[in-house]
Order: C-alpha cells, then sequence, then structure tokens
C-alpha cells in the first residue's frame, strides 16, 4: 500500500476510485464504503482512502477527543482490506479552509484522480463542512466523476457511528461494541515478560474499557494465547497492564502484539 502522511503535496498517477472519512474503527460502514472502491479495481481504478492525521474535532474545538484506532491500526487494517493507497493528510488551514468545490477540484480531481466517489449520506466536507453529498452530486457531471452514496448502516435499528462505538466501549459493553465493528475491539502494544507480565502500550489517545479485569485474546504472527488483564481506571494515562496467560511459553520478543477483547 501507498502510504502518504506528513504532507498536504501528495500526487496519485492513475484513475481512481476514492472514499473519505475520519474511519475512527472501520466499522460495518466504513467497511461497506471501502468494499466499494476495492471492488472498482476490476475497473481499472486505483482505490484511495482519504483521511486526516487527527479529529477534526481536535482542532476546530479544541477538546480532546479519545478514538477507537491509532493511525498506525487504521493503516494495518485498511492494507488487510486491499486499499492500494492510503492518503492521511495534516488537517492545516490550507486544506481545512479550502471552500467545497475548490476541496473537489484541487484535491480530488487534481492530486488523487478521482472518478468514482463513495460516501456516506452524512458525509461533510470543505470549510465549516459546507459542502455535503448533494454538493458534490450537482458537480459529478463538471468534474467528471461517479458518485455512490450508501445508506446508514444500523445495528438493532440504530446508526451505526464511531461516537455510537466509543460510547460503548467507555460503558464496557464490547460485546455491543465488537458487533458494529465487525471483530473484537482490540490494541496493538508490546509484551514484557518477567516477574510478571504485562501489556505495553504507547497511546494515550484510545479509550478503554471501565475498569476491571476482561477476557482477552493475545496474538502475534501465527502465536496466539487467552488470558486476562486488568484495566485500571483513567487507563488512557497508563503505559503498563498487568495481564495473566493461559499459555505461559507465549512470548512475542520485540514484535508487536494485538490484544483483543472477548467479553
Amino acid at each position: 500500500m501507498i502510504y502518504f502522511r506528513g504532507t498536504t503535496n501528495f500526487k496519485v498517477e492513475g484513475e481512481s476510485a476514492v472514499t473519505l472519512g475520519k474511519f475512527d474503527g472501520i466499522h460495518l460502514g466504513h467497511q461497506e464504503l471501502i468494499r466499494n472502491i476495492t471492488a472498482k479495481k476490476d475497473d481499472g481504478l486505483t482505490s484511495i482512502v482519504f483521511t486526516f492525521d487527527i479529529l477534526p474535532r481536535k482542532v476546530i474545538v479544541g477538546t480532546r477527543q479519545l478514538v477507537t484506532m491509532t493511525n498506525y491500526e487504521r493503516r494495518c487494517i485498511l492494507e488487510d482490506m486491499g486499499v492500494e493507497v492510503l492518503v492521511e493528510c495534516p488537517f492545516v488551514p490550507e486544506i481545512y479552509k479550502m471552500d467545497p468545490e475548490e476541496f473537489i477540484s484541487k484535491i480530488l480531481v487534481e492530486r488523487l484522480n478521482a472518478k468514482y466517489i463513495t460516501v456516506g449520506r452524512d458525509f461533510r466536507f470543505g470549510h465549516y463542512a459546507k459542502g455535503n453529498v448533494d454538493f458534490l452530486r450537482e458537480k459529478a457531471e463538471q468534474y467528471g466523476y461517479e458518485l455512490s452514496v450508501i445508506e446508514d448502516q444500523k445495528y438493532k435499528d440504530v446508526v451505526v457511528h464511531s461516537s455510537l462505538i466509543r460510547q460503548l466501549i467507555a460503558e464496557g459493553n464490547l460485546k455491543e461494541a465488537a458487533a458494529i465493528l465487525g471483530r473484537p475491539y482490540s490494541f496493538v502494544g508490546q509484551m514484557y515478560v518477567g516477574m510478571y507480565t504485562y501489556f505495553l502500550s504507547d497511546t494515550d489517545i484510545k479509550i478503554w474499557p471501565p475498569e476491571g479485569e476482561y477476557r482477552i485474546l493475545l496474538t502475534s504472527g501465527d502465536k496466539k494465547t487467552e488470558g486476562t488483564i486488568y484495566v485500571p481506571r483513567d487507563a488512557h494515562l497508563e503505559k503498563h497492564f498487568p495481564v495473566e496467560l493461559l499459555d505461559k511459553s507465549f512470548n512475542a520478543g520485540d514484535e508487536d502484539v494485538e490484544l483483543h477483547f472477548v467479553d
């Protein structure tokens, strides 16, 4: 996968199929968008995900917002799903102050060469989020792209949103969160194995479930073991989490470990 980060001077050669959004969690709705663009490979279009390096709310409103996925975790899952190009654009004034038509012409058409665009019904873009799917549809013929707008994805009659997943995790409802994510909620980190065993997390931006003990599955390459983890209060401020492993021989060394909550 080609990965653009830390630059606004990205440029993709060849015609493309593009989806845009925050993609925090890559939930069931996001997954449909990604399937739409990867399916266009048969038409000779390069699949592109355009997103920002941070959640826009942090810059515009100035408030801290915990997420369900680090940029690294997002990149790994998108690559596994077959996305060919990921643009992780800096959320800077030269980009977010573009009016909607300028964003279409300079970003979607000139830099990404978009011939197919797929987004959710509530997608907004441009300065002060003035652009919407109606504006994208209005400009499709002028700029030479096809627009596909997916319907809201629902779980138990509730519209799927990243904010709903964050709420469920914060409440400790990991089973419902996993259903909407399409996989167990997880963290990528490393292991410390000594007199005691710890899962090491170097991120302070992800949501942890409430204080308590949880069943987990740890994987690293072809190695895996079940176990339990103790999550303390204000866990996002911690770096070391005590775990008990069913397989005491499990040791990933310096390799990444993925911790899945299976409760």
